[in-house]
């Protein structure tokens, strides 16, 4: 009776299924993460806070995710989802100019510094980072614009035409510049005033947007190019004026970990480490300076096959916010290869459904959409584990839908909302379609 319950829930459950499993997989694992990765008494910003006050936080947060998720879901229509879109080159550009600026208006609105770079817009005291709200804006954007460049034109570039007759603004080529790759340069450059890392993954993201939009890879090249020559010449000048253009700029801690990642002085650690005598202050300032690193592969090599088991973890106490950037080689100290391997299941399994749901998806805009967000998830978790294993330079890309960050969360639950809404979408077309393939089958065979 309680199983026949059961699985009448399940029935009821529309869109892809397989994606609502990966969902509420990944938020059970954020919750326990969270709560077993924290240290009894760590410090925040706020002050003291016990393991169990933390855990409360992540569960509205997470509740306020999956609220947020729900109703996303909800949505039947997807003209609502364009003209988020529509609007989302802007809302993004907005954020990132009062980053820039540095706003700040007491009680109400103030851009916040995190380790040397501004990456933080407080909302009457509600953190939000801003990098994180692009990501998913910037891909809802370009799947409109592409949708637009291909089929339904730009309204205000038609009115244009009407008023002046000038053929430019039919042109293909001047309206793909303008409406698809000048945002994704004026984003990128952005961008990397904050995080030199993000700037390179937003920036590799867009573009893997459009593409799944159908643009070719000749069509990308130039604007490719182009991107390249604007981040070389911004390089060029803060190396030449010693890091004072640009001075907010994170090409010096991008060089430092460059630097540190391929062994530029030709030493390894252990060698750097070996080479300083044992209790010496340069061997201890090595250590602090590479600790998230050692704490990431000590983790990694006590996780085992099956792990310490939760709440057994001993890195948590000695690398700094395990909870965020560190979060994969956390799990697999507590639940050994056998955590790491669901987790990489879980991402792997969500770029395919994406893929499937993205080829199924009968307009532009819906496959760009979903296309581009599974591949944003799922390349940022590669990134984040890549990192945590040593097979990439350190950035600060956390594991998505499981590492603390409660901006973070809330957009990608509002992404996952998206394309679960899509996905329903997209299935009744399918049944539809099946359904009237079966009636004329039927009538035939009469």
């Amino acid at each position: 009776m309680e199983e026949n319950w059961f699985k009448r829930q399940f029935d009821k459950i529309q869109g892809d299924k397989v994606m609502w499993i990966i969902v509420i997989i990944l938020y059970i694992l954020s919750l326990l993460a969270i709560f077993s990765s924290t240290s009894m008494s760590p410090k925040v910003t706020s002050g003291d806070a016990t393991r169990v006050q933390l855990f409360a936080v992540q569960a509205l947060v997470v509740a306020g995710g999956f609220a947020l998720m729900f109703g996303c879901y909800k949505i039947k229509n997807i003209k609502i989802f364009r003209y988020l879109g529509m609007c989302s080159f802007w809302i993004s550009f907005i954020m990132l100019a009062l980053l820039t600026v540095h706003v700040r208006i007491p009680h109400v609105l103030r851009a916040a510094e995190v380790n040397g770079a501004w990456r933080i817009l407080s909302v009457f005291g509600f953190q939000i980072h801003v990098f994180e709200v692009v990501k998913v804006l910037m891909i809802l954007y370009l799947a409109w614009a592409v949708n637009a460049w291909k089929e339904s034109g730009f309204p205000v570039m038609d009115l244009l035409y009407e008023k002046t007759g000038k053929a430019i603004f039919k042109n293909k080529v001047f309206l793909g510049a303008v409406f698809i790759f000048l945002p994704i340069i004026i984003v990128s450059g952005m961008v990397v005033l904050g995080s030199f890392s993000s700037m390179v993954f937003i920036t590799f993201v867009m573009f893997a947007t459009i593409i799944i939009g159908g643009f070719s890879v000749k069509q990308t090249s130039a604007f490719l190019v182009g991107c390249a020559l604007m981040m070389g010449s911004m390089f060029g000048l803060w190396k030449v004026t010693d890091g004072k253009f640009l001075g907010d700029s994170r090409f010096g801690t991008a060089m430092s970990r460059f630097e540190a990642f391929f062994h530029k002085d030709g030493r390894s650690f252990d060698e750097k480490y070996y080479s300083f005598e044992k209790n010496s202050i340069e061997r201890q300032n090595l250590v602090d300076k590479n600790r998230q690193e050692i704490g990431a592969k000590i983790a990694i090599h006590e996780g085992r096959l099956i792990g310490k088991l939760p709440g057994n973890s001993t890195q948590k106490y000695k690398v700094p916010v395990i909870f965020a950037d560190y979060m994969y080689s956390f799990i697999i100290e507590e639940y050994g290869l056998i955590g790491a391997i669901l987790v990489l299941v879980l991402f792997l399994s969500l770029l395919a459904r994406g893929a499937l749901i993205s080829k199924n998806c009968d307009n532009i805009f819906a496959r760009t959409a979903v296309g581009g967000i599974t591949l944003m998830i799922s390349a940022q978790a590669m990134m984040h584990m890549m990192i945590n294993v040593g097979l990439m330079p350190m950035t600060g890309q956390t594991l998505p839908m499981i590492s603390d960050g409660k901006s973070s969360l809330l957009m990608f639950s509002i992404a996952f909302g998206i394309v679960l809404s899509i996905s329903k979408m997209v299935k009744k077309k399918l049944d539809a379609l099946e359904e009237e393939m079966n009636k004329e089958n039927t009538e035939n065979a009469e």
